[in-house]
Formats: structure tokens, sequence, C-alpha cells
């Protein structure tokens, strides 16, 4: 099944959009973590 990921993102903007933008606080959360944990270390 082929579909145009434009008219996609039209549909779904505003699901996709808070997907993604949770999906980089969860990032930057892990980062952030990552690098205490790092520091911690030292």
């Amino acid at each position: 099944v082929s579909f145009n990921i434009n008219e996609l993102a039209c549909e779904n903007s505003p699901f996709i959009y808070s997907f993604l933008s949770h999906r980089t606080k969860l990032q930057d959360v892990r980062s952030s973590l990552i690098r205490q944990s790092n520091e911690a270390l030292e």
C-alpha cells in the first residue's frame, strides 16, 4: 500500500506534531540523564 506522506501529515498534523515533540522531549531527557550520570561518575 502506497500513501502520500504529505496527505497523511495534513490529516494528522496535530497528532504527528505532538508525537514528534514528545519524542524529542524524551530524547532531551534521556541525554540530560546520561550527561548527569557521566558527570557523577567522573
